[in-house]
């Protein structure tokens, strides 16, 4: 245990993360902190590389494009049989309460569930909601890996989470891909 005086600061705590196929350092903090210094230091000490240090563009995923009902279209050499919107979920504009629409059915889109559900306050029509989190289903046509085909589940959150990072490195590309293709996913460097 170290002593320390009541007037200094808590030690940083700082998480790197690197990934060897993109060559991307990240830093994690909890103090703003100038990162480029430490992913430097980072490289010179594990990598023994030397790096600029430049900073990568921060993803956001625009999540009103599911405000109204859409298809989303492939190319047929990816084996996409089909893509559904599973489940949203909306913010009132003051912050106090969430509401969640799932589809738990294929015959109901979560359009209809909305529909259906709320008549005249339907989350998506009526302007008092903002979507925070929704689910596509992305369905493959089978092959001889997966018989009956294999289902991919994409969640994306509001402003820039997505967990496409934890899919492999084909779902990966083609998810990157398809949200580019479809206006969802855009690229903004911070100064």
């Amino acid at each position: 245990m170290v002593a320390r005086k009541r007037d200094e600061r808590p030690p940083s705590q700082l998480a790197f993360t690197y990934e060897p196929s993109s060559g991307i350092i990240e830093v994690v903090a909890q103090q703003k902190l100038k990162r480029e210094d430490p992913v430097k230091l980072f490289a010179a000490a594990l990598l023994d590389q030397t790096i600029e240090g430049k900073r990568i563009p921060l993803r956001h995923y625009d999540l009103s494009v599911f405000m109204t009902e859409r298809d989303f279209p492939t190319d047929p050499q990816d084996g996409i049989v089909d893509i559904r919107l599973r489940l949203v979920k909306f913010e009132h504009h003051d912050s106090r309460s969430l509401v969640t629409i799932e589809a738990r059915h294929e015959e109901e889109t979560v359009h209809a569930a909305a529909r259906r559900m709320f008549e005249n306050r339907n989350p998506f029509t009526v302007g008092d909601f903002d979507i925070r989190e929704v689910v596509l289903a992305v369905k493959f046509r089978p092959d001889r890996f997966n018989i009956r085909g294999k289902t991919l589940a994409v969640k994306l959150r509001h402003p820039n989470g997505c967990d496409l990072k934890d899919k492999t490195d084909k779902e990966r590309k083609l998810g990157e891909k398809y949200l580019r293709r479809w206006g969802i996913l855009t690229e903004v460097l911070l100064a």
